[in-house]
């Protein structure tokens, strides 16, 4: 079942709330895609938003990304071992770096293999 526009939005920006009641039926796949675009919701999730104001003070496209959202898909089975074939990362690893990914997964030797 493809994944509806706003629940991927909410993915993206951080709104839990919404997350929960898409999943609150029971039936839903973690791993289903947004037919637009065929990424999933912790893709999404990943990617996060920009932040207009630290672009500006740093220079850069930093991005805001909420682990309370990154956790609750992965509670819900999201895998991080998805990969659209015209993607050759994990989304985990794209959006939030090696880094933050080895404190929500375990030790680097755990994620050792995955691109950085």
């Amino acid at each position: 079942m493809p994944v509806p526009e706003h629940v991927f939005a909410a993915a993206r920006t951080g709104d839990i709330a919404v997350l929960r009641e898409y999943f609150a039926s029971g039936d839903r796949d973690p791993n289903d895609t947004v037919e637009r675009t065929g990424w999933t919701l912790l893709d999404g999730a990943c990617r996060g938003t920009r932040d207009e104001v630290a672009a500006v003070d740093w220079g850069g496209t930093p991005r805001v990304i909420s682990c309370e959202v990154v956790s609750f898909l992965l509670s819900q089975g999201a895998s991080v071992d998805y990969q659209p074939r015209r993607l050759q990362a994990r989304a985990l690893f794209l959006g939030v770096g090696p880094r933050l990914a080895v404190g929500l997964l375990g030790t680097r030797e755990d994620s050792r293999d995955a691109p950085l």
